[in-house]
């Protein structure tokens, strides 16, 4: 196996090298490189190999691999459910909270993933169906903008463990580095350093679809589940047992009550799909691999919420049980894992930290090109099919996250909740949109021709390309 991913690398290297010296000998050679498959002329063109209907060769995604996908994405819910709590509820209402909107979203996922199991098309594709050829222009766009910016913020995450990792392999000297920024800027040298390692390694999987992605979700969901649940018992052992009060973990003076609890529990409900939302949103990029319509159904009702209602409750009692231990309240993994080094400078918890830091390092990667990577870069080979196709959206969403900001998004619970909310306010409609236009108006029926028409009579012009 071995041998042959070897001998595949330098033949994929080998043919590269190849058209790129036949690029340069002149300018037609040049634009025809430039183009994507099937769009040498320049014309205008709705499609591209990664626009079409997946070939029988990449519909390898069985429904364990659904299965196991959501299983390494539920348990990363750390952050979520502590930020739900210091948002102002208690940890009982956050636990209810997170249950009702992963209960939800699985729901959605499970309906929005349909067309793209039926008809292996991808996000755009389906779009146009329901907005229209020119309609989805708007959601592409949006989704776009904001899968860039989870990009860049799951990056700076991945970075802080990369540091974290450092630290417990270089020891102080990690610490130690000389120079650093002034406070003003909202992050450290070494986040910093670990942000850039974290995105280098990153770059070279942006040339891997998610047929051959399956690999990476699996040993995710067979590392991150046991490294959390170990986190958590190492809190509660930290406190005996004991959590801190609701009253110590929030950031708010007073707890609402009445109608007003009623409506901070929506909000909060709201935020917590916000999380989800891109998922929501980004079925189709996904369920186009699948091998059969029904392994995208029930893996997303089961599959989703209970993994993702563990994660948070794992994030609320670990975090309430750090604040009665060493009364700080910590938002963020990574500053769980600087905290035990703090307190802890021994080898094995030097290596205990640096196996929890490269679990989490490994699913916010995961993430990271599944739920933000591959979305831009179908929006943006949706946008311009005759110059992008998926690898190259992903190499240029990747490089252009780069120099965006994200720690200023997560330097508050209420920040980082403020950002969640944000963005479901673009996808949560879009989606909605979608199921109701597949499973309702369409009854499940898609005439896959007409959506890369713009001609006289096509099914999805509309009025002039728009579904009013």
């Amino acid at each position: 196996m071995r041998c042959l991913a070897l001998t595949t690398a330098k033949h994929c290297i080998s043919r590269w090298a190849i058209r790129l010296r036949q690029a340069f000998r002149s300018n037609d050679a040049f634009l025809a490189y430039i183009r994507t498959e099937g769009n040498a002329s320049g014309a205008h063109s709705w499609t591209n190999e990664d626009l079409k209907p997946s070939p029988p060769h990449m519909m390898n995604w069985q429904w364990y691999h659904f299965c196991l996908f959501w299983f390494g994405v539920g348990f990363g819910n750390w952050t979520l459910g502590s930020s739900i709590v210091g948002a102002g509820l208690t940890s009982w209402q956050a636990i209810i909270v997170v249950w009702v909107a992963a209960g939800v979203s699985g729901l959605c996922m499970a309906f929005n993933s349909r067309a793209a199991a039926n008809y292996h098309v991808g996000y755009p594709v389906v779009l146009r169906t329901s907005f229209g050829m020119y309609g989805h222009y708007w959601p592409v766009i949006a989704r776009g903008a904001c899968a860039m910016l989870w990009v860049s913020v799951l990056n700076f995450q991945g970075g802080a463990f990369v540091s974290t990792m450092l630290r417990c392999i270089v020891g102080h000297r990690w610490d130690n580095l000389g120079a650093q920024f002034p406070p003003p800027v909202g992050t450290t040298l070494q986040r910093f350093l670990g942000f850039l390692i974290f995105w280098a390694v990153e770059l070279p999987f942006c040339s891997l679809r998610p047929n051959r992605l399956r690999w990476l979700y699996t040993l995710k969901a067979w590392l991150l589940p046991p490294s959390v649940i170990g986190l958590l018992i190492y809190c509660v052992v930290q406190s005996r047992g004991r959590l801190a009060s609701d009253a110590d973990l929030s950031n708010v003076a007073a707890r609402p009550t009445g109608s007003a609890l009623v409506w901070v529990i929506v909000a909060a409900i709201n935020s917590a799909m916000g999380n989800w939302s891109t998922f929501i949103a980004n079925m189709p990029d996904f369920a186009r691999y699948a091998t059969d319509p029904s392994a995208t159904m029930w893996t997303h009702i089961v599959f989703v919420p209970f993994p993702a209602a563990i994660g948070g409750m794992i994030g609320i009692f670990g975090t309430s049980c750090l604040q009665k231990a060493w009364s700080v309240t910590l938002w963020n993994q990574w500053d769980v894992y600087d905290a035990i080094l703090e307190h802890s400078w021994t080898g094995p918890a030097r290596l205990g930290v640096f196996l929890l830091a490269f679990s989490s390092a490994l699913f916010n990667f995961g993430v990271i090109l599944g739920a933000n990577l591959l979305p831009f870069a179908s929006d943006i080979t949706a946008l311009f099919p005759t110059y992008f196709n998926l690898t190259r959206g992903m190499w240029f969403c990747c490089i252009i996250s780069l120099t965006l900001m994200p720690w200023k998004i997560l330097a508050s619970a209420h920040g980082f909740l403020a950002f969640l909310n944000g963005y479901g306010i673009f996808m949560g409609p879009t989606a909605a949109i979608m199921i109701t236009d597949y499973w309702i108006v369409r009854k499940g029926n898609i005439h896959v021709n007409d959506a890369y028409s713009s001609e006289p009579g096509s099914r999805y012009m509309y009025k002039r390309g728009i579904n009013p």
